[in-house]
């Protein structure tokens, strides 16, 4: 479980580098356990049965793959807690200006990767994203 905080945050492979949005899950998962929200409880044991279990592979990040590979098992627990996140933030101003620009992140990312897919590999695809010129990932 000791590399699942690098399959969201590592420069190259996370998740929330290639794809910001889903800080919207995260934030929707605080929102269930605010409210009482019964679903956070199908939401943590589809995590934990998919995520955790991964987050336990010692080399997640050494072979030749896409980014946030490991996390794609975990995707209708963070798909629950996008949809409250997303709803939530869409409820003010600052939240859909920060969805949308998670958002256009999340597309840039795939539109770089669309170009030259062999590039996603390994992360190469987001050293030429346009946020790099405000946030050098790569320093991390």
């Amino acid at each position: 479980m000791y590399t699942l905080p690098g399959q969201w945050l590592q420069a190259s492979q996370g998740l929330l580098n290639s794809s910001p949005v889903h800080l919207f899950a995260l934030a929707g998962w605080g929102w269930m356990a605010w409210n009482g929200d019964r679903r956070l409880v199908v939401a943590a044991i589809l995590f934990v049965v998919s995520a955790v279990v991964n987050g336990t592979l010692d080399h997640w990040a050494t072979v030749f793959t896409l980014p946030g590979r490991f996390l794609i098992a975990a995707m209708p627990a963070l798909w629950l807690g996008l949809a409250v996140g997303i709803e939530r933030a869409g409820r003010s101003t600052v939240g859909r200006l920060l969805l949308f620009g998670t958002l256009t992140i999340a597309w840039e990312s795939v539109l770089i990767t669309a170009v030259v897919p062999e590039h996603a590999y390994q992360g190469q695809n987001l050293l030429f994203r346009s946020i790099n010129l405000f946030h050098p990932w790569d320093a991390w």
